[in-house]
């Protein structure tokens, strides 16, 4: 064990258990504590972002599916932090063997499948145990699990949606209801010239200036009266951008935005072009009407 984590284990380490199934929240919490550690809870990884960015933590447990900002979006956002790229990271999961090779990819120091109740908090003991010996990458619990075709299906069908939006050219953004933003896809990343790990949990207004902020504020102000897709354009670190706002309605509430952002820099430089080659064909036009009139 090297000086750091050992100073933080006799100065009572804090770990952080996202997680928005209450009832494992509450158990991974009382076992932990048990073990002399302090434990603050999150219900989603957009919550959980905001607390490791103000607190230091020992360890985290993360679960794989949640609302919001899901385990694996989670993780690569703390991957992608110098501050946070270090810290231990328990990725928590019910989902069945099919996940192995997914939940394997992405950057877990362990990964805990949830079980019945004394496997696993025997499971956590072993972790901690490893940790304290900086001992990393265990699976623990998949004893008994079994395959479904309809997993595959399923994970297939993942695999197509977000290679989808990956290979697409416009910017493609989605928030929750208090506009936090939840997803991006790489040309967003591209065009907002920020890593992932800035842009994922942030306020949708921290990506724009004060005139793109002002129109999507008004844009958003519509969605109580109409439903349709809003459009406008903005000017953003040297390029004008085409947006589209179109909200995300589930039973007649607001849950969040789906924001394209397409990039028109050379559309609109273009329209620049001809606008000034047209007017400098009427200005030679006039020259040669009025050199016209003087020989006459």
């Amino acid at each position: 064990m090297d000086d750091t984590r050992r100073i933080s284990m006799e100065t009572k380490p804090q770990i952080l258990i996202i997680d928005n199934d209450v009832f494992y929240q509450e158990l991974l919490s009382d076992i932990l504590q048990q073990e002399g550690f302090s434990v603050k809870k999150a219900a989603d990884g957009v919550a959980g972002l905001e607390l490791v960015k103000q607190e230091n933590f020992y360890c985290l447990f993360v679960d794989l599916i949640m609302p919001r900002i899901d385990g694996g979006k989670f993780i690569k956002c703390i991957r992608d932090d110098p501050r946070l790229k270090e810290t231990p990271i328990v990725l928590v999961s019910a989902a069945l063997i099919e996940e192995l090779p997914y939940l394997q990819e992405l950057g877990a120091d362990f990964f805990l499948f949830k079980g019945p109740v004394e496997d696993l908090k025997k499971n956590v003991l072993e972790i901690i145990k490893k940790l304290k010996q900086g001992e990393k990458k265990k699976i623990l619990g998949t004893e008994g699990m079994f395959r479904r075709g309809v997993v595959n299906e399923l994970m297939s069908l993942r695999q197509h949606y977000e290679l989808v939006l990956a290979t697409i050219g416009e910017a493609v953004i989605e928030t929750d209801s208090s506009l936090r933003i939840i997803y991006i896809n790489p040309a967003g990343i591209r065009i907002f010239n920020k890593p992932e790990a800035q842009i994922i949990g942030r306020h949708l207004y921290e990506l724009f200036g004060k005139e793109g902020m002002e129109k999507i504020k008004a844009s958003i102000e519509k969605i109580d009266s109409s439903l349709s897709p809003t459009t406008f354009t903005i000017d953003l670190n040297n390029l004008s951008l085409k947006i589209i706002i179109t909200p995300l309605i589930e039973d007649q509430k607001f849950t969040g935005i789906v924001l394209i952002a397409e990039d028109v820099t050379d559309y609109y430089a273009k329209i620049r072009e001809l606008t000034l080659a047209n007017e400098q064909i009427k200005k030679m036009q006039e020259r040669l009407i009025q050199d016209a009139k003087f020989s006459l």
